[in-house]
């Protein structure tokens, strides 16, 4: 939901501006597909709530989040947070009211291995599920990587032809 908010919002931004009306109609003609194939592919995609699940293990997310601070909102998408032991929950927390989350972008597994004493539980949990793109970036790069696999003119490819144009496009790097 936040994607699409965040695109609806850039859609808003630029229209209001003082691009000439030619701009404005290629933007149009861009976004508007690019919108639909968001709603149609990644807004029911499987792997979403899990994505969205394992956001708390972002500390600069979880602690500006509060809302996000009840470990049964995660439950029902991480099976290791069903039902937790007293050892879990109290790890949880400490999580919770952690002071220290500092670190550097792209730090975040250093993070978690620096609380594996105080933590040992919830870092290996997380560190299961840290490398997995849980960012708006991660998320919009892939969405970009995506409108080029199902161009116009792709629009009639196999599931298989689908799966291995994604499996290169992710993996040749």
């Amino acid at each position: 939901m936040f994607i699409y908010l965040n695109l609806v919002f850039r859609y808003t931004l630029i229209s209001q501006t003082s691009l000439d009306a030619q701009a404005i109609i290629l933007f149009q003609q861009s976004f508007f597909p690019a919108l639909y194939k968001f709603d149609a592919h990644i807004t029911e995609h499987p792997s979403r709530d899990l994505f969205q699940a394992i956001q708390i293990f972002d500390v600069k997310w979880f602690h500006q989040t509060p809302a996000a601070h009840d470990i049964q909102l995660y439950e029902q998408h991480l099976p290791e947070l069903q039902l937790p032991s007293a050892a879990l929950l109290q790890e949880w927390s400490l999580y919770v009211n952690i002071q220290d989350y500092i670190y550097e972008e792209g730090e975040l597994a250093q993070w978690w291995e620096g609380q594996s004493e105080t933590l040992p539980l919830l870092t290996e949990i997380a560190l299961d599920y840290i490398w997995l793109p849980v960012s708006n970036a991660d998320v919009e790069r892939s969405f970009s990587v995506y409108a080029n696999i199902l161009r116009n003119d792709r629009q009639r490819l196999s599931e298989s032809s689908l799966r291995a144009m994604t499996f290169m496009y992710f993996n040749n790097r």
